[in-house]
């Protein structure tokens, strides 16, 4: 059984845009990672440099600590579920390479 001419041409393009979804997915959670520790060091040097001129409490700065860790777990949460979702949509080209079509 052979596939449409129309429908071969489409396949490379199809195949190519959704390695480009999956390239851009894997990127969001490694830049919202690097956020996330860019943020806690922000927070220990500059809270530490404030507790050690009594500016505030060691109490205070591990509540700032604590709430940029529950800041971005929803966040890290969401694109963890999302993550393996464009993965799926690359399947249909190994299924033709399966049966033996040339994608």
């Amino acid at each position: 059984m052979m596939l449409p001419a129309d429908l071969m041409k489409s396949i490379p393009k199809t195949v190519n845009s959704y390695k480009r979804t999956i390239f851009i997915s894997n990127i969001y959670l490694p830049f919202v990672q690097v956020m996330r520790i860019v943020g806690t060091l922000l927070i220990l040097s500059y809270g530490t440099v404030l507790v050690v001129h009594g500016a505030i409490s060691l109490g205070l700065l591990a509540a700032f600590l604590e709430y940029q860790f529950s800041y971005f777990t929803p966040l890290t949460d969401i694109l963890t579920a999302i993550r393996p979702i464009p993965v799926r949509y690359v399947s249909p080209g190994e299924d033709f390479r399966l049966v033996g079509y040339q994608v």
